[in-house]
């Protein structure tokens, strides 16, 4: 809208939240009507740095760093079919120390799970079932 002056996004060729919200503007016919108003950080937190010092009106953020930044009020949120869905897998390696395969346990528990989703992360519940305890 005329309202917003500058828009704050990572940029896409840099950080992966700038991609994401390259591909849902794109997705949604915005891309090319707000590039003129677009400004760019180098990563999600310089492009929060943009709003919160008054440089830019709105940002493009990933929900998690939204949810942990004081000051900042969310908005909107772009619809999930607007970009690619965002993962971050895990796996253990054949092999792997038993440090490692510790830790792949705490991640695949509940503790982790609720340490995430208090964070603003969606816990996918795929896997075998005896490894997520």
């Amino acid at each position: 809208s005329d309202e917003v002056g500058r828009v704050a996004l990572a940029a896409p060729d840099l950080a992966p939240a700038g991609g994401y919200a390259k591909e849902s503007l794109v997705s949604l016919g915005l891309w090319d009507a707000l590039q003129r108003k677009m400004v760019f950080g180098a990563d999600v937190r310089a492009t929060m740095a943009y709003v919160e010092s008054g440089n830019a009106d709105v940002a493009f953020v990933y929900r998690t760093d939204a949810a942990i930044a004081g000051g900042l009020e969310v908005i909107d949120v772009v619809p999930v079919d607007s970009y690619p869905q965002i993962v971050y897998p895990a796996l253990l390696m054949n092999g792997a120390s038993n440090t490692a395969a510790e830790f792949f346990r705490f991640l695949s528990g509940e503790r982790a799970s609720a340490i995430f989703d208090a964070r603003g992360f969606i816990v996918l519940d795929e896997g075998p079932e005896d490894e997520r305890n």
